[in-house]
């Protein structure tokens, strides 16, 4: 690494930071990523640090160039390792430090979100980790997201659930620390990027004082030239849902995604421009090396001096490496800052992959029928579409904390206009319920489960009979029994 006038210090509440010393810093940051800085840190003056007192504490790392703060990086240590001990008076430990986010990592849980849009199921979810909008979190979103029938929360974190559905709307998010706190920012377009701080122009290969990038390279991908997306809205089921988007910039082919939760045109109109937009954030792809620790995911600089590229870039992911000396402690050579980063022009919108997994469920769960108002009524009060609530037995609300219940098909042997087949479910059934492509989202009443509150009308001796039976005792019977 190249030796510069740089520091690094670490600050936390009640340990002096000239006692706890970083000796090495790497961290991993990335558009869309919770990041990770691993730290080796030396004790000094023969004391001991008590993990159970900084495992959990909020801490701050600072990167300083000749005295001035560079880059501050705001987070909670998650993990402690404490290293055998050395022959002189140091201990030697490693500390992993990740954002607050990073507590949606331990919730892991089943859930229901009913008429809820995406924006609304991460303000209740960070809420619940008492992240406050304007202070902790900014919403920088340019576009209108509609509201869902359902959003499942199906045996994954809270984590796990933000990120599959920013990245399946196409939101991106990242971490803006200033000297004093940091902000998780939200976004959807170009203005949600901000720039280094201080003077954004960065040099090319730069000679003397300045920080600039030493390296550069550029990765070109063959992208398809066709997005299309499909989808079916049984409440409008003559409304045609297959909208697409043309890639000027596309090699040719075509790639179709069905069952995108659009209800609408537009809506399918806007997710495959999401998805094209996609596939554009890593059509032109530059890697580098630098010197500059303000570089950090969501943030623009301008390169300057390059003999091709000059121009705005946007950072997607950046990688630091940073060491310093401390006295008594390894070969004492180890010393400056490096970083490996990635970016894209910054006129393009940035837009996560879909990486995170999308739960499915691919057999059946069960569940009961409630009235419309909530408590047991004779019958059950279907909607418009003939649909049942339905409270699904996984469903972790509390009696009373928010509506659990949300509205089901009822799989029918017979259905057509103006005719068909209905027998009515009561309120207290348990039902089988199956979900369509194992979607979460997609439920169908597939048929009543009979249990000790509700059994079947045909037990023990009566295994001969085919029989129905109304609540109020109409009988329908047909007996196969061998008459002799």
């Amino acid at each position: 690494m190249k030796s510069r006038d740089y520091e690094l210090t670490f600050h936390t509440a009640g340990i002096d930071p000239k006692v706890l010393r970083i000796h090495r810093m790497l961290a991993k940051e990335q558009l869309g990523q919770l990041f990770e800085v691993d730290l080796e840190m030396v004790m000094l003056e023969g004391q001991l640090l008590d993990p159970d007192e900084i495992i959990g504490a909020s801490c701050h790392v600072d990167i300083e160039i000749a005295e001035e703060t560079a880059r501050t990086i705001h987070g909670l240590v998650t993990h402690v390792v404490e290293l055998p001990p050395l022959e002189t008076e140091m201990s030697v430990y490693r500390l992993t430090v990740h954002p607050l986010l990073w507590q949606s990592t331990l919730v892991e849980t089943l859930d229901i979100h009913l008429g809820c849009s995406v924006p609304e199921v991460l303000e209740a979810k960070l809420a619940l980790l008492h992240l406050a909008v304007g202070t902790d979190y900014s919403l920088q979103l340019s576009e209108t997201y509609p509201q869902r029938e359902l959003i499942t929360q199906y045996q994954e974190s809270d984590l796990a659930l933000l990120s599959r559905l920013c990245e399946h709307v196409g939101i991106f998010f990242y971490f803006a620390h200033e000297k004093d706190s940091s902000l998780l920012v939200f976004g959807d377009d170009t203005s949600a990027y901000r720039p280094i701080d201080g003077d954004d122009a960065v040099p090319y290969r730069a000679r003397g004082e300045s920080a600039g990038v030493l390296e550069l390279t550029l990765d070109r991908s063959l992208i398809p030239g066709i997005f299309v997306c499909r989808d079916y809205n049984y409440r409008t089921p003559t409304l045609e849902l297959q909208l697409k988007q043309e890639v000027d910039e596309g090699f040719g082919g075509a790639v179709i995604e069905y069952g995108g939760h659009f209800n609408t045109p537009d809506g399918g109109q806007h997710l495959a421009k999401v998805r094209a937009e996609e596939a554009l954030s890593r059509l032109q792809v530059f890697s580098g090396t630098s010197d500059d620790p303000r570089f950090a995911p969501g943030h623009t600089f301008q390169l300057e001096g390059h003999p091709k590229h000059s121009g705005t870039l946007v950072l997607t992911s950046v990688e630091h490496d940073a060491a310093q000396p401390v006295a008594g402690f390894g070969a004492g050579d180890e010393h400056g800052y490096r970083n490996r980063f990635t970016a894209i022009p910054a006129d393009r919108t940035y837009r996560p992959p879909r990486a995170t997994p999308v739960p499915r469920i691919h057999g059946m769960v069960t569940g009961v029928i409630e009235s419309s108002q909530g408590d047991l009524q004779r019958f059950s009060k279907l909607d418009s579409h003939g649909r049942y609530m339905v409270k699904f037995l996984f469903d972790t609300a509390a009696p009373g904390e928010r509506q659990a219940s949300c509205p089901v098909r009822l799989m029918q042997p017979s259905a057509g206009t103006g005719y068909g087949t209905h027998f009515p479910l009561k309120p207290g059934v348990e039902v089988a319920v199956g979900f369509v492509g194992g979607n979460p989202d997609r439920p169908i009443i597939l048929g009543a489960v009979p249990n000790p509150i509700t059994p079947t009308p045909v037990y023990d001796a009566g295994s001969t009979k085919s029989r129905i039976k109304t609540r109020s005792g109409i009988v329908i019977e047909f007996d196969d029994a061998d008459r002799g």
